[in-house]
């Protein structure tokens, strides 16, 4: 079990919030929580982790429930907002994991290119999710 290690936790579901951190505090962990919506920018999402130094972040890939903002250096393909705030994260220093939260890959590649240390795919049991916190904080 680990101990003392910190971990943001940014989502717009506040049961997805809740309940992953719930499960990182019994695993040892020391959870940050931010709920996400529409109106939160790329900018206050990068302030938060600032403020929290994590030694993990999981970040929702797209916070807008079905909302899509467009991506000028995509030619037209829209990515997520999570994607924004992942740049936005990677652009004010951060250099510890930082791992997409979603139900699906869909903007897999593009994460990749914005520095994304992988993906937390949910729903997630307790036991894949004590593995995932595992191997993605080893030091």
């Amino acid at each position: 079990m680990e101990t003392g290690k910190n971990i943001a936790i940014i989502h717009k579901d506040k049961g997805v919030v809740e309940t992953l951190a719930l499960m990182a505090q019994t695993l040892g962990y020391i959870p940050h929580t931010m709920i996400v919506n529409k109106a939160t920018t790329p900018q206050q999402v990068a302030s938060f982790v600032a403020q929290v130094d994590p030694d993990l972040v999981l970040l929702a890939e797209n916070y807008q429930y079905g909302q899509f903002v467009p991506d000028p250096q995509s030619r037209g393909e829209k990515i997520g907002e999570g994607i924004e705030a992942l740049a936005e994260i990677k652009r004010s220093g951060h250099s510890k994991p930082i791992h997409m939260v979603s139900g699906g890959t869909l903007y897999h590649k593009r994460a990749k290119q914005e520095g994304a240390s992988g993906y937390l795919q949910i729903p997630v049991t307790y036991e894949e999710f004590r593995q995932f916190l595992k191997t993605s904080t080893q030091s």
